[in-house]
């Protein structure tokens, strides 16, 4: 197996995993409550098919703020998580980077 075909087989199987992004070119939640999730989705399928060391730097990120329990508690993806919790520290919470982000899991993505 080449190095393209083993890139594409890693996507389908991240794929697989997301809830909203199912690899379609143009995201079908555009205007709704689920719009940035797919995208969410799509970035992290995007990154890690191209490379494991993304998922590393999630991974640590969940670590860091002792939140690397999540991924069991819901069935997701820890990197996933990690991704996820990159983007509620950026966006809801900079000064206080994980208060709140398993309720806002739940609430908006869960």
């Amino acid at each position: 197996m080449n190095q393209e075909q083993k890139k594409e087989e890693k996507r389908k199987h991240l794929i697989e995993q997301c809830r909203y992004y199912k690899g379609e070119p143009e995201n079908p939640y555009a205007g709704t409550s689920h719009e940035l999730m797919w995208d969410y989705e799509r970035t992290w399928v995007e990154k890690l098919s191209e490379s494991a060391e993304e998922a590393d730097k999630f991974d640590r990120r969940l670590a860091a703020e002792h939140l690397d329990h999540l991924p069991e508690k819901y069935g997701i993806p820890s990197s996933l998580v990690g991704l996820l919790l990159g983007r509620y520290m950026y966006w809801s919470a900079p000064y206080n980077p994980s208060a709140g982000f398993e309720d806002w899991l739940q609430e908006q993505y869960l």
